[in-house]
């Protein structure tokens, strides 16, 4: 059997579409991703702002509320009810973070949170836990500041 020259033709012209096909689909999904990408960096990441307010404001009420616990019983039994509620959105809020933040927010998350597990721990409000406490705080801020693009007002 002879291969004429328009089968020639017909199949060089079907490896032909084909390969175009194919290099058009790859192109696209390049110019595709380039464009998600270029989206992601410039979305507002909602999510991990609500978690950094949600957070930001349960810590704080927490250390508060922990460096204002007097030594009586009374006084603690009427503090460690709020309080409790705090504590506990304060670890869901930072496991939030920890899973849409970077490494560094984590990181000023974690040392926010060290300052209310240290007074949660029965360690009195001293002028070195408020020094930590300060430091731990401005860190947290300017952190969410820097990922997120936005300026938080105290």
């Amino acid at each position: 059997m002879k291969v004429g020259t328009t089968e020639i033709i017909s199949l060089l012209g079907i490896a032909g579409t084909l390969l175009g096909t194919l290099a058009g689909t790859g192109l696209q999904f390049v110019i595709e991703r380039r464009r998600w990408r270029r989206e992601d960096q410039v979305r507002f990441r909602n999510d991990l702002y609500n978690a950094c307010l949600a957070f930001f404001y349960h810590a704080n009420t927490a250390i508060i509320r922990l460096s204002n616990r007097g030594d009586s019983e009374s006084q603690d039994s009427e503090i460690a009810g709020p309080l409790i509620p705090h504590l506990q959105e304060l670890l869901v809020n930072r496991s939030r973070i920890a899973m849409l933040g970077s490494k560094s927010l984590n990181d000023a998350a974690f040392r926010f949170h060290a300052v209310a597990d240290k007074l949660d721990q029965g360690a009195p409000f001293t002028a070195a836990i408020k020094r930590e406490y300060d430091e731990a705080r401005t860190a947290f801020i300017d952190e969410v500041r820097k990922e997120l693009s936005v300026e938080i007002q105290l």
